[in-house]
């Protein structure tokens, strides 16, 4: 992602669907501020479980609920997908429309 982030004028545009179980499971938390700035980079946001009183402003579900919310053309894309097995399952079959 650092990569990318690095040479985004490369890209029309970059998407991030980033997830993890709750908000206190983010990683980069700090970093998200300064990347929201980024011209051509979107952040799309998911925990898997947020408890009530957790401050969290993203989508409550598994990360894969945000690939309906991605609007990008998938003949001309690519998809750097990171997580376990059954994440990266889940996530290739439904970017690409298959069922599983």
């Amino acid at each position: 992602m650092l990569t990318l982030i690095g040479e985004i004028n490369k890209f029309r545009k970059v998407v991030l669907c980033y997830g993890a179980k709750t908000p206190d499971d983010v990683v980069y938390k700090r970093l998200f501020p300064e990347w929201n700035k980024i011209q051509g980079l979107e952040i799309l946001r998911s925990v898997d479980k947020c408890p009530p009183e957790a401050a969290w402003d993203g989508t409550t579900g598994v990360v894969t609920c945000l690939l309906d919310k991605c609007k990008v053309d998938i003949n001309n894309s690519v998809a750097i997908v990171c997580g376990p097995p059954i994440m990266m399952k889940f996530s290739h079959s439904q970017a690409c429309g298959y069922e599983i």
